[in-house]
């Protein structure tokens, strides 16, 4: 054992080893205190992401909840009043229900316009009729249809183009009464057309009709909807024809197509007297109106 050699390790270095040690402790401090303003600041920078994410999830929010407003805004500035009853509109809805982007084109509209948004109060009757579809109503719809069907996402652009060619509707609530009358049930975004038709009806407490909300205004030579569409009824009937007909091996031209179906409908005092040519040129302009995919040449 080394013998004690009587020095007082504390008092030789008990001061210095004093300053050492608050050297030391002021430098741990120092630097604990560096790693608690950094993670001050990094709990500052998440809370600012967070109240971001918060701010952008209830703008999202309000511009789906608040889509008949906007619309009716958009309405009083010019825009046409049939614009949730059109496939445009449909295909829209369709991102915010089944894609991460769940923006209003609606909302947009008013931006890229230059209109600005009025909210408008109808009293008590907006919540029974006028009740808003914010996410959650829509994410319910999409959870119903879900459990009513499987697993079942979709193809967006394929979806859209059946409801506006395949399907043979000139409008969604067409589509709509098409689906009741095969006894299945309408898509999500079919129902929500008409829901939201209905809403922006009672929302605007009188300056619309149902015709304005569903089908724009009367036009001064074609009249309302119901007579424009009997007027076209007949290019319906023949488009479906067409679509069955496009599928098979080798399809008829149009023309040799157009010959046959009007020989077929002879008996139809609106046709009877006009010739193919007419009726051809009269079928591309309504493909081309309605925004149709090609019936074939």
């Amino acid at each position: 054992m080394a013998k004690d050699d009587g020095i007082d390790k504390k008092g030789r270095f008990g001061q210095v080893g004093e300053y050492l040690d608050k050297d030391l402790d002021e430098d741990e401090d120092e630097e604990l205190g560096d790693v608690e303003e950094a993670e001050e600041d990094e709990d500052e920078d998440l809370r600012d992401v967070e109240e971001a994410d918060e701010d952008d999830e209830e703008w999202l929010n309000e511009s789906n909840s608040e889509e008949a407003h906007s619309l009716l805004s958009l309405i009083e500035a010019g825009f046409p009043s049939d614009w949730f009853n059109t496939f445009d509109w449909v295909k829209d809805m369709m991102y915010r229900l089944y894609s991460d982007d769940r923006t209003s084109v609606t909302d947009g509209l008013l931006r890229q316009l230059g209109v600005d948004f009025k909210y408008y109060d109808v009293g008590h009757s907006y919540y029974d009729s006028c009740s808003p579809f914010d996410l959650e109503s829509l994410d319910n719809i999409v959870k119903e249809w879900v459990r009513l069907r499987g697993n079942f996402k979709p193809d967006l652009e394929a979806q859209a183009m059946y409801h506006q060619a395949i399907d043979t509707a000139l409008t969604p609530v067409e589509s709509f009464l098409n689906s009741a009358k095969e006894g299945s049930f309408p898509e999500p975004e079919i129902l929500l057309s008409v829901a939201k038709c209905f809403q922006l009806y009672f929302l605007a407490g009188g300056r619309l009709t149902l015709e304005d909300v569903f089908f724009g205004a009367v036009k001064q030579k074609g009249g309302n909807y119901a007579a424009r569409r009997k007027k076209a009824s007949i290019f319906v009937y023949f488009h479906e024809d067409r679509l069955r007909e496009i599928q098979v091996a080798n399809p008829m031209p149009l023309v040799e197509h157009v010959r046959l179906f009007l020989r077929n409908m002879i008996d139809n005092e609106e046709i009877r007297f006009i010739d193919d040519d007419s009726f051809v040129r009269s079928y591309r302009r309504w493909l081309k109106r309605g925004g149709y995919r090609d019936g074939g040449q």
